[in-house]
Parts: structure tokens; C-alpha cells; sequence
């Protein structure tokens, strides 16, 4: 029942956001929260403030790159992602989880910032449907 909960509230966030596409209006946030917890929290934590090996995703959805407390250690690639305006909405969360070198390559790109380096994250979530459901749940955490 929570997860129908958290659901209708990041939905009707991103509704009135004008976020919300096709992907995410059918997006699991249940199975997003399961593949967060075994896939994700072994790297990230969501308690606020508190790092592992990446940043706290607490209140990542909708946040600006770059701002978690307490994480010195940024990629340069994500710290120029960051400057030129990067954004966690729903859609940059999914893609960067699929790829997140190449995703970064490409906001740069076409921010017109040269920033080369690799990003931190090695990791790849390649389905986008996982990928999807993992961006919504962390965004239903975020409302």
C-alpha cells in the first residue's frame, strides 16, 4: 500500500512538473525499490549525509548533479555536468543509470563543455525498464 502511495504522489509531482512521460506513468516503483536494494545500496546509502563509496541519493529526485552533502569526491565529468546545469529528473536519472559515461559525454557535448575525465560510477543498470523503475522510486522519495 505504501509503494501504491509513494506511486500516486511521484506521479501527480511530476505531473504537475510536466516530468511525467509514458515510461514513467506505467514505471514499478516497487520493483525499482528492488533493484535499488540489490543493485544500488551497496554503493549508495538514503539516509541523508551519509556516503559509501558514491554520494547519499537521499532527496536526489529533482535535485541539481554535484549536491549531495558530505561527498567531496566527484568526478570532473559530473562536476561539468553539474556546472552546466544537470539536473536528477526522472528521465536524466534513467539514462544515466544505463550509461552514465556516455550519458555524461553527451549533456556536456551538448552544453557545449569540455570536460573529459570518467565518471565514479561504473556500474550499468542496461535495462531500461529497471532502469526506469529505479528513477521513479528514488523520485517517489524525493515528493
Amino acid at each position: 500500500m505504501k509503494s501504491t502511495a509513494h506511486l500516486t504522489m511521484a506521479l501527480a509531482a511530476a505531473l504537475l512538473t510536466g516530468a511525467a512521460t509514458p515510461a514513467f506513468a506505467e514505471a514499478d516503483i516497487a520493483n525499482g525499490q528492488k533493484i535499488f536494494e540489490t543493485r544500488c545500496d551497496t554503493c549508495h546509502s538514503l539516509e541523508p549525509g551519509k556516503r559509501k563509496t558514491g554520494p547519499s541519493l537521499h532527496g536526489v529526485g529533482n535535485r541539481a548533479a554535484g549536491q549531495a552533502e558530505n561527498f567531496p569526491r566527484y568526478s570532473k565529468i559530473l562536476q561539468a555536468s553539474a556546472d552546466a546545469g544537470l539536473t536528477w529528473t526522472p528521465e536524466n536519472m534513467a539514462a544515466y543509470v544505463q550509461d552514465p559515461q556516455g550519458f555524461l559525454e553527451k549533456f556536456t557535448s551538448d552544453a557545449g563543455v569540455s570536460a573529459g575525465g570518467r565518471t565514479s560510477m561504473t556500474y550499468r543498470l542496461r535495462d531500461e525498464k529497471g532502469a526506469t523503475d529505479v528513477a521513479a522510486y528514488l523520485i517517489s522519495l524525493s515528493q
